[in-house]
């Protein structure tokens, strides 16, 4: 199976989960008198899903009938090599480690150990930067913190920080 073939099947699965995720979203009892109920954010988020699936599904198809497959032709692009599966289930395991620390150290110190150590693990050893990587980390999470705590009024882990 080509990349192409392989994102155009892939987006079409991810747009299904955005639309069953934004239609269970819908059906969330709000908990707040803010305004914004507690299904806003899946909803926008099953929403920008659904979004980039078709993005990705049209890129797709514009590619596939751009350069159609031919088994063994020169210059086909090559295939990519092997999931490297120790970064996937580190992957996996700094979020679980995330999760479980999350109600101990809140949200904001979490969030950064788990942005940075994420960014870390899964880029490539000649394009790791450590600096912009640990910046990254804690703007995102403050940003974060700051919409859901000040934006849309809901409170998030403080643990003991």
């Amino acid at each position: 199976m080509t990349s192409s073939a392989r994102d155009l099947l892939s987006s079409i699965l991810l747009c299904a989960l955005g639309v069953a995720v934004h239609l269970d979203a819908r059906t969330i009892v709000p908990r707040f008198k803010t305004g914004v109920d507690s299904g806003l954010f899946p909803e926008v988020v099953s929403a920008v899903l659904v979004v980039m699936a078709a993005i990705i599904a049209l890129s797709a198809v514009r590619e596939m009938r751009r350069k159609p497959p031919v088994d063994g032709a020169p210059g086909e692009p090559a295939e990519e090599g092997p999931v490297n599966r120790a970064r996937v289930w580190g992957a996996v395991a700094v979020t679980a480690l995330y999760i479980a620390a999350m109600p101990l150290t809140g949200f904001l110190a979490a969030t950064m150990v788990f942005l940075f150590a994420q960014m870390c693990l899964l880029a490539q050893p000649s394009e790791r930067r450590w600096l912009v990587f640990a910046l990254v980390a804690v703007v995102a999470a403050i940003a974060i913190h700051l919409i859901f705590v000040r934006g849309f009024g809901l409170p998030l882990p403080r643990g003991i920080f």
